[in-house]
């Protein structure tokens, strides 16, 4: 299937426009590119070229307004448009009429293809008459002015303006429209490489904010099992403290401990004179035991867990922690100016 272009009656007879047809035809039956459409036949007052299933660039932004919320899409799209210009400007070929509805969309994989060369420069044709106001840089509105690729760039920055990702693209318009032709992007390949930076550095700025937003979650969990451990130490104190008391009621002495002989007997104790007699003497080699000294935590722990000797509240002193949610805000607004600052 084909597309058919064909003058209106009250052109046909116009040298203008039939060369401007004939024109058309010799600049792009040569060239191949896949966003640019392919040229097949050209009569007197018709053209044949590859027939695009989609839509202009200007109907499909109306019509798709949700692909153009993506940076993905329409990084391909601009991507798309500025490699078909820098093939036609290594033919030494100058559009000089780029405006969205020369730039057709189509309905599968949404593609770009690029169309109507009649008012294109080349080394054959130097007649560049023509091309739409809005979108035409000043030196082509000059008589005297001289076109070369730089004029084309700046009709894409005046296309990106009226698109709905126009805000994603301030760099990019601001660096084609420019009044002097020198102080724009010099090449398409120069206008590329500003996309392929910014999507670097978006990539970064999501990669600093992601490893920020861990780096918060991993602390938020180390602060707060910190405090729960520090809050069950202070609402069980007694827990704390080992009881080393040495539980001797019901102690058993080992024989090699004692230090006394008991013979049991059922007279009465003697006194006086005979008070010896009945004596049994310790066993030699053994050594009286000290009782065991009281331990620090036992001179510490009072007898009742709340209240002191004289029934006033113990008062434990605890260190300051800083609230969670404002480490949580900190990171949070961290990351954002990261983020921001990476745009």
């Amino acid at each position: 299937m084909h597309f058919l272009k064909r003058l209106k009656n009250e052109y046909r007879s116009n040298p203008r426009y039939v060369a401007a047809l004939k024109k058309e035809f010799e600049a792009g039956y040569s060239l191949e590119h896949q966003n640019l459409v392919r040229y097949v036949a050209c009569g007197n007052d018709y053209l044949l070229s590859e027939y695009v299933d989609g839509e202009t660039l200007d109907k499909f932004a109306g019509t798709h307004p949700e692909f153009f919320k993506k940076r993905v899409n329409t990084d391909r799209l601009i991507v798309q448009l500025l490699n078909v210009l820098e093939y036609l400007h290594s033919h030494q070929i100058v559009h000089l009429d780029l405006k969205p509805e020369n730039i057709l969309i189509t309905r599968i994989g949404h593609e770009l293809k690029l169309t109507d060369l009649g008012f294109c420069y080349t080394d054959r044709h130097t007649d560049t008459t023509g091309g739409s106001e809005f979108y035409a840089a000043p030196e082509q509105l000059e008589t005297s002015g001289v076109v070369d690729e730089r004029t084309d760039l700046f009709a894409v920055g005046r296309i990106l303006s009226t698109l709905p990702c126009a805000n994603h693209y301030k760099h990019l318009i601001s660096g084609c429209i420019r009044r002097d032709k020198n102080d724009r992007f010099q090449s398409a390949a120069q206008a590329r490489q500003s996309i392929t930076k910014q999507r670097i550095v978006r990539r970064v700025a999501w990669s600093a904010f992601a490893m920020v937003f861990l780096f918060t979650l991993l602390l938020l969990i180390i602060v707060g099992k910190k405090q729960h451990v520090a809050s069950n130490k202070i609402s069980n104190p007694s827990s704390n403290v080992i009881d080393t008391m040495p539980h001797t009621k019901n102690a058993v002495v080992p024989e090699s401990e004692k230090i006394y002989q008991y013979v049991a007997s059922s007279s009465e104790p003697q006194f006086g004179e005979n008070a010896d007699a009945g004596r049994v003497e310790p066993s030699i080699g053994t050594t009286p035991v000290p009782p065991a000294p009281e331990t620090k935590a036992q001179q510490s722990t009072p007898n009742d867990d709340s209240f002191d000797d004289d029934g006033s509240d113990i008062i434990i002193p605890t260190k300051k922690h800083i609230p969670i949610s404002q480490v949580f805000l900190f990171f949070i607004h961290m990351s954002f100016f990261i983020a921001q600052r990476c745009r």
